[in-house]
């Protein structure tokens, strides 16, 4: 009674006609993209930078090997005994197997949070084809300088572009952690026109000293164009 069972289709729940998995692989849909490995959120935190004013930042990462997302929706909850005290949605890119370091700055809130919780709303998957881009940060010093009669705190860097063409902006997120790992400050800073082979330096500034040791500084790539 062959005759009476359907036709194979990538639909019919049943791993056939080659399929690596159930409905995927072979001449159905890659069971990467229809199987995605969850994006990891490694921490979040926040640290007032003014009355009623925060900054916020996580640290994820995407353990798919062949996948990325050119959008990944995300929102930063801050919170205290009392409940919810603010919000801040946001999206950026993924490429695969990136830690990415997510910013968000002057989120205004009402109470002084003592909680951060970070949570993906969406990410909007496809097969990496394109090369990732060949942009790396380095040479990073911290520094605090007087300015018009005031001390500031600035993250200065070397951004070089290996990659052998030219982007007209590359956005880079930074994290300044303590020895404890506390989050002291967070930032994006962005560089236009960054042309192939190009060495440029880019001075990440905060208008004021943050407080707290400064002992590690993190940084990531978003939104190159």
């Amino acid at each position: 009674l062959w005759w009476l069972l359907p036709k194979a289709s990538c639909s019919d729940s049943r791993q056939n006609q080659g399929e690596l998995g159930i409905d995927c692989g072979g001449p159905c849909r890659s069971c990467a993209l229809i199987y995605p490995k969850p994006i990891v959120p490694y921490w979040a935190r926040a640290v007032p930078v003014r009355p009623n004013l925060v900054d916020a930042a996580a640290e994820i990462e995407n353990p798919n090997e062949l996948l990325s997302s050119r959008r990944v929706e995300y929102e930063f909850i801050l919170s205290d005994q009392f409940g919810s005290i603010a919000k801040r949605t946001g999206w950026t890119f993924l490429y695969p197997q990136e830690r990415f370091i997510v910013v968000e700055s002057g989120i205004e809130v009402t109470r002084k949070p003592t909680r951060v919780d970070f949570k993906i709303i969406n990410a909007d998957w496809h097969l990496q084809n394109d090369p990732k881009p060949v942009i790396a940060v380095e040479q990073r010093e911290y520094r605090v300088e007087e300015t018009e009669g005031r001390r500031i705190s600035a993250v200065n860097m070397t951004l070089r572009n290996d990659t052998a063409f030219d982007f007209a902006q590359v956005e880079v997120g930074i994290a300044i952690l303590d020895a404890n790992e506390n989050l002291v400050g967070a930032n994006r800073i962005l560089a236009e026109n960054l042309f192939s082979g190009q060495r440029r330096v880019l001075k990440s500034i905060w208008r004021y000293e943050l407080t707290g040791d400064v002992d590690i500084i993190l940084d990531s790539l978003g939104n190159v164009e």
